[in-house]
């Protein structure tokens, strides 16, 4: 099976010819990178406030006030979720 897979890979996903930074992707990873702190940023001064009573701990208070900081409440309460699970532990 893995000969198989290696001829398939091989023939149908060959890696790129050019291994040069390309401008225009990292620009748009810095973009990425600025929003996800940004998100980081806004989530958690939510769950602060949630964890301090001076917001509800309801699903309707929690996306309004996502909405208003122009958050998507998926990508909000996944983060909100890493917020409060937080540190991995190393074993």
């Amino acid at each position: 099976l893995a000969p198989m897979i290696a001829e398939n890979l091989a023939r149908n996903a060959p890696l790129g010819a050019s291994t040069e930074a390309d401008p225009a992707i990292d620009a748009g990873g810095e973009l990425v990178a600025q929003r996800a702190e940004e998100i980081w940023r806004c989530v958690n001064e939510i769950w602060s406030e949630v964890r301090d009573g001076r917001l509800p701990e309801d699903d309707d208070a929690i996306a309004l006030r996502m909405r208003e900081d122009g958050i998507a409440f998926r990508d909000g309460m996944q983060t909100m979720e890493t917020i409060a699970l937080g540190p991995v532990a190393e074993s």
